[in-house]
C-alpha cells in the first residue's frame, strides 16, 4: 500500500489550500507543501498578510504523482489518473470524491486551489490562468463555497514573474 500524505491544518481554517500531488519531500517528511514549492508558498502567504497556520493545507492526489514527458498526464503506479486535455479519468475521480469528503468535515469557506488539476477537481473549470484571482464557485459537491484559484507554487519555482500574480489574489 503506498504512503498516503495526510492533511495538515484545523478543520475550522477560514482558508483552505488545495494542491496537486505531494512531491518528494513531502513524501518523506509527511506533510503537504514541506518541499520548495511549500517554502514558496509560505513566502507568499506572508507576503500576503497570512500565515500557514491559519489554513488546512491538502492535496487532490494524497501520493506521490509521476508525470509524463510532456507533463501533460499523471500516473499513479500505473494508474493515469489526470489528463490535462481530457481531464480526470475514472480512476482519478476516486480521488476527487475522496476530497470531497474530506472538506465535508472542513469549514473553511473559502477554497484556494493550486494549480489546473485541483481548479478543476472543485470548480470543473480548467483553464487556471483565466480564472486565477477570480472569486468563483465549487461545485455542488463542494457546497457550493467560494473559489479563489491560483497558480501552483512550484510554477512560480520555473517561472519568477509567476510569484507576482500568487501574491496578488
Amino acid at each position: 500500500m503506498p504512503k498516503l500524505i495526510p492533511s495538515f491544518g484545523r478543520k475550522d481554517a477560514k482558508i483552505a489550500i488545495i494542491g496537486e500531488a505531494p512531491g518528494r519531500v513531502e513524501m518523506l517528511k509527511g506533510e503537504p507543501f514541506v518541499g520548495p514549492a511549500g517554502e514558496m508558498l509560505n513566502q507568499l502567504l506572508h507576503q500576503a498578510g497570512c500565515s500557514r497556520r491559519d489554513c488546512y493545507i491538502t492535496n487532490v492526489f494524497k501520493q506521490e504523482v509521476r508525470k509524463d514527458r510532456s507533463r501533460s498526464k499523471y500516473y499513479i503506479g500505473k494508474d493515469l489518473v489526470y489528463d490535462t486535455r481530457k481531464g480526470f479519468t475514472a480512476e482519478g475521480m476516486k480521488h476527487v470524491k475522496a476530497l470531497q469528503e474530506e472538506l465535508k468535515d472542513v469549514t473553511s469557506n473559502i477554497l484556494v486551489p493550486l494549480g489546473k488539476p485541483a481548479l478543476e477537481a472543485i470548480t470543473g473549470e480548467s483553464k487556471i490562468m483565466k480564472f486565477r484571482g477570480s472569486i468563483m464557485e465549487a461545485t455542488e459537491d463542494f457546497d457550493r463555497r467560494k473559489v479563489v484559484s491560483s497558480v501552483h507554487p512550484s510554477a512560480a519555482l520555473q517561472q519568477y514573474l509567476l510569484r507576482y500574480m500568487i501574491i496578488l489574489i
